[in-house]
């Protein structure tokens, strides 16, 4: 449920419909290095193809060309540090509420995620592998998870 609920009342709707989630995972990531990622993202104009590229872990092989279809490479007009700083103020004004309302419930696993996708999915996989109302599950459910974990961080980083 990426994004939801977003507020207090959006959790106590879902606990008194029975939908309350069993975990939460929170991507912790230090606001510099969402800015960095954020500054150095770039997009391919080619809306068909729409790659994305970052200055740290996915790098287009040819600066400021698409290395899917060649196309150039731009930055997307909401990629600005004023809008990311008002995200993230809405971030912390809504949502960290959310996740705080979940730790005292015992259901956010926090996995700092500044790191390489790889090292993200490492403690990501570990983290739900030791929660004991995930145990038994196949790989199969990680490897689906993984892959919807890396759709949502592919649309913010």
């Amino acid at each position: 449920m990426d994004g939801f609920p977003r507020d207090i009342a959006q959790c106590i709707w879902l606990e008194k419909n029975k939908l309350s989630p069993d975990v939460v995972v929170y991507l912790d990531v230090r606001d510099s290095y969402i800015l960095y990622k954020v500054n150095s993202r770039l997009t391919c104009t080619n809306h068909e193809c729409g790659q994305e590229y970052d200055g740290v872990f996915n790098k287009p092989k040819e600066p400021g060309i698409c290395s899917r279809c060649g196309h150039a490479l731009v930055h997307r007009e909401q990629d600005t540090e004023e809008v990311i700083h008002d995200r993230l103020k809405e971030f912390y004004d809504l949502t960290m509420p959310v996740i705080d309302y979940y730790k005292k419930q015992g259901k956010v696993i926090t996995i700092k995620s500044d790191r390489s996708p790889e090292e993200v999915k490492k403690d990501l996989v570990k983290a739900l592998r030791e929660r004991k109302e995930l145990k038994g599950y196949e790989d199969n459910f990680y490897a689906q998870f993984w892959r919807w974990i890396k759709s949502v961080l592919h649309h913010f980083f």
